[in-house]
């Protein structure tokens, strides 16, 4: 019973595509569950617990706009394993549980900046948007990328942006995380770093670019890892060129 209060509450929130509306402002949403009846399927260890969080969100459809999510509700390890697991592939970013709850909700950001344009994978280009939410310190605050090939894959970015003038800007994200994010290892997997052209960006780790006027352009790459291209050409990162993009949310 358990088990199926949990699914309905997520089917409920599926169901309803006018929940989160972008034109509202940046998501935050905080959600009130039993998870106890989920324990048993996720498996004893942290790979079988994501795997059972991406699987899951497959399974409802859940899209939460790349929304901030705060979970009540009982807590693990494998159990937190699973949530990011689940919350991640249903666009939204688990960045507190129960015990972190005490009053005290992320910062507000004092700018966000929306960028689109077209990221280059070996001799192909696909369209990619970015979302650049900052606090008061110039680091990022739920601030996504999304890339779409087939569907849109939506992947949480952490790091900086700094500026040493008017429009003349350096972005640089954490050294762990992006592409990583969707290991079933985790990001916090140290030496069981998975590089897969099945994972969004490869399971790539890093971004780094530079904002001249309204244009960004950088890339996402990783110490570790190189694309293999078409014609024995290797490539050592997807590059991107994104503009400035006003009025369209994301």
């Amino acid at each position: 019973m358990k088990n199926s209060v949990f699914f309905s509450v997520f089917r409920s929130v599926a169901s309803d595509r006018q929940l989160i509306n972008l034109q509202h402002g940046i998501p935050r949403v905080i959600f009130l569950t039993d998870l106890s009846g989920v324990a048993p399927l996720i498996g004893s260890d942290t790979a079988s617990a994501r795997s059972w969080g991406f699987a899951k969100a497959k399974e409802i459809g859940l899209r939460l706009q790349r929304a901030e999510v705060y979970l009540v509700g009982t807590s693990s390890g494998r159990m937190r394993d699973a949530m990011e697991a689940f919350f991640l592939a249903s666009e939204g970013d688990l960045v507190a549980w129960p015990e972190e709850m005490l009053g005290a909700f992320g910062p507000n950001p004092v700018s966000v900046q929306v960028f689109r344009g077209q990221v280059s994978y070996c001799e192909n280009e696909f369209p990619m948007e970015l979302r650049l939410s900052l606090d008061a310190e110039g680091q990022l605050t739920n601030s996504w990328l999304a890339v779409t090939i087939q569907e849109r894959t939506s992947t949480p970015v952490r790091g900086s942006f700094v500026c040493e003038a008017t429009q003349k800007c350096s972005l640089t994200s954490r050294d762990n995380g992006l592409g990583q994010l969707w290991s079933t290892s985790g990001p916090e997997a140290g030496n069981k770093l998975e590089l897969s052209p099945a994972l969004p960006l490869s399971g790539f780790r890093r971004l780094d670019a530079k904002l001249e006027g309204e244009e960004l352009v950088g890339r996402i790459w990783d110490p570790a890892a190189r694309l293999d291209c078409k014609e024995n050409k290797t490539e050592t990162a997807y590059r991107f060129r994104l503009t400035k993009s006003e009025g369209i949310p994301f």
